[in-house]
């Protein structure tokens, strides 16, 4: 089948099935994830393929990529698979690091976890996931290191998002609470939920 083919219209072939879409800061770039293990960065403009990060014939099959993030300055991306985060430098195309974010358990029952959700600190420092118990986890992008972990919900946490000014966290959970946090006392390690 020719690339021409998926055009067409009416096409019904088989086509990845993606799972996770991030733009870059500037709008520029666009990159997906499929259920199969493929992150690819395009051009917003011309449409073309401009980065493959990964894909589903490498030895690490990352399997599902469930989230994606870039960072302010659009020097790193990140992406959440079952279990685990990894973390690029988008200009070179090197993977940094990949953290386990383990499975965890709600009473006797382990529950496999799919990273939902990511953002950057506003200086790209820090990467901030959603984790499957509730759990909120900051890890320093340098080295991969967990700075945190912040306790508020009950459930999994679907939604992050930082306030313009940087000050603020907020997140969303299954168990249909919004809590807003404080960056600054994030960082201090006396989280609060407000």
């Amino acid at each position: 089948m020719k690339e021409d083919d998926l055009m067409k219209p009416g096409f019904r072939g088989r086509l990845p099935m993606i799972w996770a879409l991030a733009f870059s800061p500037d709008g520029r770039w666009l990159v997906s994830g499929t259920m199969k293990g493929e992150i690819r960065m395009w051009d917003v403009a011309t449409g073309e393929a401009l980065t493959v990060f990964a894909e589903p014939m490498e030895q690490e099959n990352l399997g599902a990529i469930s989230a994606l993030a870039f960072s302010p300055d659009r020097a790193l991306l990140a992406a959440g698979t079952l279990r685990r985060l990894h973390l690029w430098d988008v200009r070179t195309g090197h993977k940094l690091f990949s953290v386990s974010t383990g499975p965890y358990k709600r009473g006797s029952r382990p529950y496999l976890d799919y990273p939902r959700s990511l953002v950057f600190s506003p200086d790209g420092a820090i990467l901030v996931n959603g984790h499957g118990s509730g759990t909120i986890r900051l890890w320093d992008v340098k080295t991969g290191d967990r700075i945190a972990a912040l306790d508020g919900h009950t459930q999994k946490v679907e939604t992050l998002a930082l306030s313009p000014d940087g000050q603020t966290l907020v997140s969303t959970a299954v168990d249909g609470t919004i809590l807003l946090w404080n960056w600054n006392e994030m960082l201090k390690g006396s989280a609060k939920s407000e």
